[in-house]
């Protein structure tokens, strides 16, 4: 009996969008149970560019729906949430040719071990279909929930393939809203965490400190990827653009007297 096709499992099975099996599904040749090769193997670089180009698409995607979420109503926002989810969803396949590719640098274990592993990744997964399920009341919420895990931990690891690609002009689209998230945030991550409301969410969350050794490195990718994103998105992003300027001259300027 023929294998059913790799690009429409990830999008049939969402409750099981991070699980290796819908990642490797997608990829040419297998993958290690936690989503990365075991090692490099036989994927073209045109299948390495094609995977660049359609993971920075869908982030854009997805990040286009969180900047205009709250603007949406009834049927049109369930709609839109749809397709974000789905194009978060489809960043996997991108992965998965990604880690086939470039699994054995250092960089992408790295990156792999943020986004799978501490299940990072799969806590936008979960959030953007609690946004389809729970309807636009919930939105803003939402949003915010989504931005402080996605603008921290997501993106910047997804910028490290990217760079691990050889595609370091190419950056993952951010949110305008990263420009509120603080970008030591980098602490409670995971499917439990992106199901806390703002209510339920303590002020002074207790894994914070153990994250402590990581913020300083996770504040500069957070940065950095700030900067691309709003230089990559040109007039999509003029909002982003504006704000990424406004701080680099505020943080280059020398002291007036």
């Amino acid at each position: 009996m023929a294998a059913p096709a790799a690009g429409s499992s990830a999008a049939k099975k969402p409750a099981s969008a991070s699980k290796s099996s819908d990642a490797a599904a997608a990829s040419p040749t297998g993958a290690t149970s936690n989503g990365t090769a075991n090692q490099a193997t036989d994927v073209s670089d045109t299948q390495v560019g094609n995977a660049v180009l359609g993971w920075m698409n869908d982030t854009g995607k997805v990040t286009k729906f969180l900047n205009t979420a709250t603007s949406f109503t009834g049927d049109e926002y369930t709609k839109q949430a749809t397709i974000a989810f789905n194009a978060e969803v489809d960043e996997l396949n991108h992965k998965a040719i990604l880690d086939a590719a470039l699994g054995d640098q250092p960089d992408v274990q790295a990156a792999n071990d943020t986004l799978a592993t501490k299940g990072t990744f799969q806590a936008v997964v979960d959030a953007l279909q609690a946004m389809v399920n729970e309807g636009p009341d919930t939105a803003q919420q939402r949003v915010t929930e989504i931005n402080n895990n996605r603008c921290v931990n997501v993106l910047p690891n997804i910028n490290k393939y990217f760079a691990a690609a050889g595609s370091g002009t190419v950056s993952a689209v951010v949110p305008t809203g990263c420009l509120e998230v603080d970008p030591t945030n980098a602490s409670a991550v995971g499917p439990a965490a992106a199901q806390a409301t703002p209510a339920d969410a303590p002020a002074g969350d207790a894994t914070g400190a153990s994250a402590s050794d990581s913020s300083s490195s996770s504040a500069s990718d957070t940065t950095t990827a700030r900067a691309q994103a709003a230089k990559a998105t040109g007039n999509s992003a003029s909002k982003a653009t504006s704000g990424v300027k406004a701080q680099a001259a505020k943080a280059t300027s020398s002291p007036k007297a």
